[in-house]
């Protein structure tokens, strides 16, 4: 569970109208999404307050985002923050603990519910929007719906 009034995080859920149907394994979604969650907060600037989850689709895929306006990353790097144990030079230097592992397995979880997962930022101190891409499935129905995987 994350703490975002201790943390100072003003959060905003932005949710479709539509219900989504999605097939997904719930506690392994939810570790990407706590991931993406974990690092707009520890990759925040002083001043940065604002998280913004929103949901929505287009025909194929449900979509969701998590945006911040924290530090953002650099375009040249933006690819290789999903490479094992790659940090940006920004973060290497600072105080921020982790292994540089976190939005490699990310994406491979979303790859493994055959989704994508991407980042867009604009720079140095411009946010970063973190995008995963889901296909809705073709059973017409409401919701999301949790698929049990026994696989590890």
């Amino acid at each position: 569970s994350i703490d975002f009034e201790n943390n100072g995080i003003d959060f905003e859920l932005k949710m479709s109208n539509t219900p989504l149907c999605v097939n997904i394994d719930g506690e392994k979604m939810r570790r990407v999404l706590t991931n993406l969650i974990d690092n707009s907060i520890k990759y925040r600037q002083s001043d940065s307050k604002k998280i913004i989850l929103t949901c929505f689709a287009d025909e194929r895929n449900a979509y969701i985002t998590v945006e911040d306006d924290g530090i953002g990353i650099e375009q040249n790097e933006i690819k290789r923050v999903f490479d094992s144990f790659y940090r940006t030079d920004h973060s290497r230097s600072s105080h921020i603990k982790g292994n540089g592992l976190g939005l490699g397995i990310a994406r491979q979880i979303t790859e493994q519910h055959s989704g994508q997962l991407w980042l867009r930022s604009d720079g140095r101190n411009k946010g970063t929007t973190a995008t995963i891409s889901l296909p809705l499935t073709d059973k017409g129905g409401y919701g999301i719906e949790y698929k049990e995987n026994t696989d590890n």
